[in-house]
């Protein structure tokens, strides 16, 4: 028998605008075999490796386009530097944000390494409904602009031409491999740098997944987790499966779920939870107290650096503190908190800028740093890009090693580095899923803590794990409160009066084994409107 060795796979490189961006793509090189992990600390470190997909955080969505080109240039030299030979370019597949100036950014340094280097643009991600027909962008069927992404508070697209998304750019259409190179490179010879190609089909992406390998490097594909899956299949070739992640010795299952993301799904994500569990204690700031500055908060302190992100636009207003986040979060979970606890971002809105948007995820962070701290999790669900990324620099986490995706769209991994090492954390677009999906990924995530960890949990099998399997989630209420029957009498999201802690406002809803109720210390009437997309 002769040995045949294999050529190593050259590393692949990943720049997203935001932090469940960089997951969604991440999870699809996972799936391929890949060693992927997700840098969450200064891009010049970044280390890569023969086989192994890294992914860089830019945050450059919402930023002017000067420093969001700034911004991603730096992320790819550092890439480039580093090692990698491959490059993907993540964008927002509704197309939010700077991405014409995240293009040119990539560009300007690729195309030192690769000369005539050109981006080959296709957001298209058919299997969440995102679909790219006659040059322009639609969602399950309808112009982008006329969804709730036309009305996001921070970075509105207003149109569903890629002419005007990216001026200067040419579309094509796909109709065969061949025909695609051929028109790809007729075009970049003749000086044309962004290319957008039609896609409405999985088909569509394999043929342009084909024709960008074929061309090389030089063609650098720019789109959404779609094309990611592509291309993390027609790049990866004999790739050895990747070491085991690290994993925590849990002595909790609690599943905390931090929703920072605006965007109507995931509104209708976290009501469906909370129907199916009603002892979910969801623990909801308003919007002035979650831009208004912490107090009572020492690890802000003390950890300094595991909250870098955010320092800058929450310096001013912690000189006016207006929310205790200990004592608001001790009085809003109490002694024996449920084990599903939803950190929420205030659904009021208006115009909404950087500065404030990075308070509101500040604020989630500390309150979710609160719960952490005194009453433990098992696991992390982070909806929501900003928020994601607060919580994870307060904890002073390095990377997430993306293991594998717990539903379509949404990947898990485990957390590496910082306080909450070992951890699995599942990642969440605002827009993506199902209404169901944070339902059924809540219980599965606390069996998994619970088969992980049979010393702790007894070893037999819980509540939980049969009612995963059954296919409910009535078991999260069981767990809490044995022999019990969790029913909902009164419509969730009525309203009453709470004299928890006097002197204090909290804001909040709180669930017991009836009713749904949402707390007020106050009697203003709040905001409920969910439209609009933070992801």
């Amino acid at each position: 028998m002769i040995d045949v060795m294999c050529p190593p796979v050259a590393p692949a490189g990943i720049v997203a605008d935001d932090l469940t961006g960089a997951n969604d793509s991440a999870v699809q090189f996972a799936r391929g075999g890949w060693q992927t992990r997700i840098s969450l600390g200064d891009a010049s470190a970044v280390i890569v490796d023969p086989g192994s997909a890294t992914a860089t955080v830019t945050d450059a969505r919402a930023m002017g386009m000067d420093a969001a080109r700034r911004r991603t240039a730096e992320s790819v030299a550092a890439l480039t530097v580093a090692g990698v030979e491959r490059l993907f370019v993540k964008i927002d597949s509704t197309m939010r944000g700077s991405v014409a100036a995240q293009i040119d950014g990539a560009l300007s340094i690729w195309s030192t390494v690769h000369t005539g280097a050109f981006a080959v643009v296709t957001p298209a991600y058919p299997a969440m409904g995102r679909t790219v027909e006659n040059g322009h962008l639609l969602v399950n069927g309808a112009g982008v602009e006329t969804t709730s992404v036309g009305r996001d508070p921070v970075t509105p697209v207003t149109t569903s031409d890629f002419g005007e998304l990216l001026p200067g750019s040419v579309n094509v259409t796909c109709d065969n491999v061949d025909a695609l190179v051929d028109e790809l490179l007729r075009l970049s010879n003749a000086g044309t740098c962004i290319i957008t190609v039609d896609a409405s089909t999985p088909e569509h992406l394999r043929m342009i997944g084909q024709a960008i390998q074929r061309i090389g490097p030089r063609a650098v594909p720019v789109g959404s987790a779609g094309l990611a899956m592509v291309m993390s299949v027609i790049w990866g070739a004999e790739l050895f499966s990747p070491p085991e992640p690290p994993t925590a010795d849990f002595t909790t299952d609690r599943v905390v779920v931090v929703l920072s993301s605006l965007h109507d799904m995931s509104r209708a994500q976290h009501a469906d939870l909370v129907a199916a569990a009603p002892d979910t204690i969801t623990l909801a700031p308003t919007l002035a107290e979650a831009t208004g500055g912490v107090g009572g908060d020492s690890r802000r302190d003390s950890d300094s650096d595991s909250d870098s992100s955010s320092s800058s636009s929450s310096s001013s207003s912690e000189r006016d503190v207006t929310l205790d986040i200990a004592a608001w979060t001790t009085a809003q979970l109490g002694d024996s908190p449920s084990p599903v606890v939803v950190v929420l971002a205030p659904a009021e809105r208006g115009a909404l800028d950087l500065a404030t948007s990075e308070r509101v995820a500040a604020t989630l962070a500390a309150i979710t740093d609160e719960v952490i701290t005194h009453h433990g999790a098992g696991s992390l669900v982070l909806m929501g890009g900003e928020g994601a990324r607060a919580v994870l620099d307060r904890f002073g986490a390095g990377a997430i090693r993306v293991t594998r995706a717990i539903r379509e769209g949404i990947p898990i991994g485990v957390i590496e580095g910082g306080r909450l090492h070992g951890t699995t954390v599942v990642t969440k677009a605002g827009g993506f899923g199902t209404e169901t999906s944070i339902t059924e990924i809540v219980p599965e995530l606390r069996a998994s803590a619970q088969q992980n960890n049979p010393e702790v949990f007894g070893g037999a099998e819980s509540s939980t794990e049969s009612h995963t399997r059954a296919g409910g989630i009535q078991s999260i209420a069981d767990s809490t409160a044995p022999g019990s029957t969790a029913t909902s009498s009164n419509a969730p999201g009525s309203t009453a009066t709470s004299s928890t802690a006097p002197g204090s406002t909290i804001h909040g809803t709180a669930f017991s084994n009836t009713a749904p109720t949402t707390i007020h210390s106050d009697t203003t009437p709040r905001t409920t409107s969910t439209e609009g997309e933070r992801a």
